[in-house]
């Protein structure tokens, strides 16, 4: 098991992992739709996509958590 105090480096690898994938792929497929190259095209959409999208979760996954948590509804004890 990966230790705790990787928890939100994780966070943000597997989310900017499925994320960029499936935009790219949505994105790729409108615009072109499934022809000849469309993998090729679409893989490095993909990498380029995750090549960003992943720095930037990191940097962004703390301050959305706080806002997150300011957002939300506390219990009424």
């Amino acid at each position: 098991m990966i230790p705790a105090r990787f928890e939100s480096l994780l966070f943000s690898f597997l989310l900017s992992v499925f994320m960029s994938c499936l935009s790219t792929f949505v994105a790729i497929y409108t615009a072109v739709g499934v022809s000849q190259g469309f993998l090729s095209l679409w893989m490095s959409a993909w990498g380029n996509s995750w090549a960003v999208s992943f720095p930037i979760l990191l940097l962004i996954t703390p301050y959305v958590r706080r806002l997150t948590a300011r957002l939300i509804a506390q219990p009424i004890s």
